[in-house]
């Protein structure tokens, strides 16, 4: 069962979900907190992990383990560099699956297939 939490004014979004959900919060800038594990590490830069991604912008956080411990900390971590989230960043990067972009590669990719 997907939940997700705003907490305050912030509309931070956190949660342990359907992958739609996090999209559509980062395609409208803001930042996700997710359970670090399967497609989440696909969509999201998480803070602590840009710098091994070439510098890209940062989209959220991670919290490891499905504990109230590891959420907090998450919460916490998220708390000290808030305004190092560029809301304009996060859309840019969400738009990458956005459906109709998604449907042109596809095409593109079986129309390259095709000519070989």
């Amino acid at each position: 069962m997907y939940e997700e939490y705003f907490i305050g004014k912030r509309n931070r979004m956190i949660g342990a979900g359907p992958e739609g959900k996090r999209l559509s919060a980062m395609a409208s800038g803001k930042p996700v907190i997710a359970y670090g594990r399967g497609g989440a590490l696909e969509t999201i830069v998480s803070y602590n992990q840009q710098v091994k991604m070439e510098q890209l912008a940062p989209t959220g956080l991670f919290f490891y383990e499905q504990n109230v411990d590891s959420l907090i900390d998450a919460v916490e971590l998220f708390c000290k560099f808030e305004k190092k989230f560029d809301p304009v960043a996060i859309r840019n990067h969400a738009l990458q699956w956005d459906r109709e972009i998604f449907k042109n590669k596809i095409k593109e990719n079986i129309f390259e297939k095709l000519k070989l």
